[in-house]
């Protein structure tokens, strides 16, 4: 059984949300690993010996052919038979890898892709998977721990090798003179279900019903968000 750690979790849940809010994102039934933490969270630390990945395949997915009708969206059915089948052989081939790659995710409408855990030992072996066109390993990223005898040289040039654009690779479009002056980025955030099991609530349809998303807490910056209530 495969282990992680709750930092390694909420990783790959938030690599797993930026296309699991589409109808396409089907969580995969009979696997455990999302609906039980408690066989993949550890309270020991990590081994290093997992990936994670969001791996894409070559079938587009299903929003990019699709068409509105009426207000709404109709994706191709042949498409869609298609997506499944490549999906369905994809997961035959990672698994021929190693058995206990396990699939946590599939999409099909923003991406056609999977999102996997399985050894670090077959990373390097995803290109022999024929159907896959590229995939992308959960990182993570933390705020520096400051200690309080620093002084301010070593702390400024330590702050500027572990900053966020340092992690994402900006500094190379930096050097080609991309900045992202001008650009303006506007931030979607659902917030989280706090009536979900993992998060401590009774993770029912009915607690999930009961909020009223019309209230908002005393302590939200309602005034900070646009088109809050």
């Amino acid at each position: 059984m495969i282990h992680l750690s709750k930092k390694q979790v909420f990783a790959l849940l938030g690599l797993s949300f930026l296309v699991s809010c589409t109808p396409g994102a089907k969580k995969e039934q009979g696997l455990s690993i999302i609906s039980d933490s408690q066989n993949i969270v550890s309270t020991r630390g990590s081994d290093g010996d997992q990936f994670f990945a969001l791996i894409k395949l070559k079938t587009p997915a299903l929003l990019e052919k699709s068409i509105r009708s009426h207000g709404v969206t109709l994706v191709d059915q042949k498409q869609k038979a298609d997506i499944e089948a490549e999906q369905a052989q994809a997961i035959a081939q990672l698994i021929k890898l190693d058995p206990s790659v396990q699939v946590v995710y599939r999409y099909k409408m923003v991406l056609n892709g999977l999102a996997v855990v399985g050894p670090r030992t077959i990373f390097d072996h995803l290109p022999t998977v024929g159907l896959v066109t590229k995939w992308e390993r959960v990182g993570n990223f933390e705020r520096n721990v400051i200690q309080a005898n620093e002084v301010n040289g070593s702390l400024t040039d330590d702050l500027n090798a572990h900053n966020s654009a340092k992690f994402i690779g900006a500094e190379q479009l930096n050097r080609l003179g991309i900045t992202g002056k001008g650009i303006k980025i506007g931030v979607i955030d659902t917030g989280i279900d706090y009536t979900h099991a993992m998060f401590g609530g009774a993770g029912t349809v009915e607690a999930f019903k009961s909020v009223d998303p019309s209230v908002t807490n005393p302590g939200f910056p309602t005034a900070k968000v646009a088109g809050g209530v």
